[in-house]
């Protein structure tokens, strides 16, 4: 083959045949058969580095294995999040690429929307930009005030409008507690009957608790209820709902920020908060999925006259501040002065936004429903 690639003739049965001195054609017909032809050469050559991608990482765990150190689990973590490089990967590094989807923003109605998820309330939506892919979004409060609430809300709102698929990350509930906090929110129940349904509902409070679980099970809203998740967890999540919902947008809610544990060791509480929220916007932007994660306030607010939050009150604010494209943070006058006359009301405060405008939306909170309504704005 060889001999005949230098003389310029092409190779095949015929040409190898007649090189040989018309020796060996049934070894040649059959070699033939078994030999991959170039039209599958792509196929055949992602088998190899696939094969070799998967020994490479089984050798970076064998030596954790043998040698659980730090570094040795750095590498393995890197190797585990790291995909095999596939054809996407290799795209141009110019502006071409880009140029269909700024051409059909401009020019085609509606279009921003796919992009983006509604949060279900609309003066909000109007301030925040909607939800929308590749963005973090942070939001912050004092324990109790709601921001658990406000994100179940939210996550309902979206996978109920076929918006998007979603899941919600509780460090802190177990799914059965979550599950009547949205059969109280859909049914307008004080949540307290679910510690004793069975004598505290009526025969019809309990069809109507039937029907809205039976419709909250058919919803794309799915439940990671798990103490201390990890970036590593909800990387897999992710690639669960785009195999489960390859049709939808996707949002992911993390209730919080606070106990989620490390993929690593470091040396400061601060660099541990900076890793986990910077890996979360990479994840963000590497499969166009919002992450909306909640974090707490710090005692700080507590000392000023004015207990409204500032960027600088969010725990570790440094780290978040920088990797979060939006910001919000929950405010109930309520929450400090019991008798207030805003008694019900809730402040949205969007703090930063990177590519919109900042404000403040007021929603109606029914705590005891755990249920957020938007409020008539003259």
């Amino acid at each position: 083959m060889q001999t005949l690639h230098e003389k310029g003739v092409p190779i095949d049965i015929i040409s190898l045949f007649q090189q040989l001195g018309g020796n060996d054609l049934v070894y040649l017909t059959q070699l033939s058969a078994v030999t991959p032809t170039t039209a599958n050469f792509a196929y055949h050559a992602k088998i190899v580095r696939d094969t070799f991608n998967k020994r490479k990482k089984h050798t970076i765990a064998t030596t954790y294995l043998n040698e659980p150190s730090d570094d040795n689990e750095m590498a393995l973590r890197e190797a585990l999040l790291l995909d095999d490089e596939d054809e996407e990967d290799a795209q141009e590094r110019g502006f071409l690429e880009v140029g269909p989807k700024i051409i059909e923003k401009i020019y085609e109605e509606g279009s921003a929307r796919k992009s983006t998820m509604s949060t279900g309330y609309i003066h909000l939506d109007r301030v925040l930009g909607g939800l929308e892919h590749e963005d973090l979004i942070i939001v912050a409060a004092r324990p109790s005030v709601g921001k658990t609430a406000f994100a179940l809300n939210v996550g309902f709102n979206v996978a109920n409008c076929e918006e998007g698929a979603v899941s919600i990350f509780s460090a802190e509930m177990s799914k059965e507690k979550i599950t009547y906090r949205l059969l109280s929110n859909m049914m307008a129940m004080d949540a307290s009957v679910w510690k004793d349904p069975y004598n505290r509902l009526s025969v019809e409070d309990k069809d109507r608790a039937l029907r809205a679980f039976t419709h909250i099970s058919k919803l794309p809203l799915n439940i990671v209820a798990k103490a201390g998740p990890n970036v590593l967890d909800v990387e897999k999540e992710i690639i669960r709902n785009k195999k489960e919902y390859p049709d939808l947008k996707q949002l992911i809610v993390i209730d919080y920020l606070g106990l989620m544990s490390s993929v690593g060791k470091y040396e400061r509480h601060d660099l541990k908060i900076g890793a986990i929220t910077g890996t979360l916007k990479g994840l963000a932007v590497k499969y166009q999925v919002c992450i909306v994660l909640l974090s707490q306030l710090s005692r700080g607010v507590e000392n000023r006259q004015d207990k409204r939050p500032m960027l600088s009150d969010i725990r570790d604010s440094g780290n978040i501040e920088q990797d979060a494209d939006k910001v919000a943070f929950l405010y109930r006058d309520d929450y400090y002065e019991r008798n207030s006359e805003l008694s019900g009301i809730i402040e949205i405060i969007v703090a930063k936004n990177r590519d919109g405008t900042t404000g403040t939306v007021n929603l109606a909170f029914m705590k005891k429903f755990s249920k957020f309504n938007s409020l008539a704005v003259n």
